[in-house]
């Protein structure tokens, strides 16, 4: 599905990565890792067409992804993408976010089976303004995931959590895969992750 070929990339006059190879067939996963300012973040932008290579190419489906194949539209599509800062409308509810999302995306989901999968019932009427970080993690994921992406990228997805909402909130993520036709690439500095995550690949920067 997605695969970059001796992806390079560097920031700064500091190579992050150099010759970089990572292929995913839908379903499966992938977890990176690496210190604070090793390229982590910077790798997920390259792989959405956020951030371009400085060398190597991507592909989807077989196919080289150039500036065409880079735009929202493509994004909105086929990605669900979850940055460290989760960027919520502030004036609305839980609810209006989910459903703001999937009514953009003409995906079809509703908004309550993403709030039953990842247990956001007693925050769904709740203005998003009111939450707290791990809250707002929690819904960013549900929302990365109401376009009904083929591919999820997600950048320190629980940084906010502690160990037993991340446990739980992880466990949400790893069954809706389990059912829906989505592949997860997620960066994480966190070892318990890189352990019990389903990964079929990772990749240290």
């Amino acid at each position: 599905m997605i695969r970059l070929a001796e992806a390079t990339k560097a920031l700064g006059g500091r190579v992050l990565f150099e010759g970089l190879t990572l292929e995913l067939h839908p379903g499966e996963h992938a977890a990176v890792s690496g210190p604070s300012g090793a390229g982590k973040s910077t790798l997920l932008n390259c792989i959405a067409g956020l951030d371009s290579l400085d060398g190597g190419q991507r592909f989807w489906e077989g196919v080289p992804l150039g500036l065409g194949k880079s735009s929202a539209a493509f994004r909105r599509k086929n990605l669900g993408i979850l940055f460290q800062e989760v960027h919520l409308v502030e004036s609305l509810t839980v609810f209006q976010n989910l459903d703001l999302m999937a009514d953009v995306s003409g995906s079809g989901l509703h908004p309550r089976e993403l709030i039953e999968a990842f247990g956001l019932q007693d925050l769904a009427d709740a203005p998003v303004r009111l939450l707290s970080r791990g809250e707002r993690q929690r819904v960013g994921l549900a929302r990365a995931l109401a376009n009904r992406p083929r591919l999820l990228l997600l950048d320190e997805p629980t940084a906010s959590m502690d160990p037993s909402s991340r446990a739980e909130v992880l466990g949400q993520l790893w069954a809706w895969c389990a059912s829906t036709p989505v592949s997860v690439i997620l960066v994480t500095h966190q070892q318990g992750i890189l352990e019990s995550g389903p990964f079929s690949s990772q990749i240290e920067l």
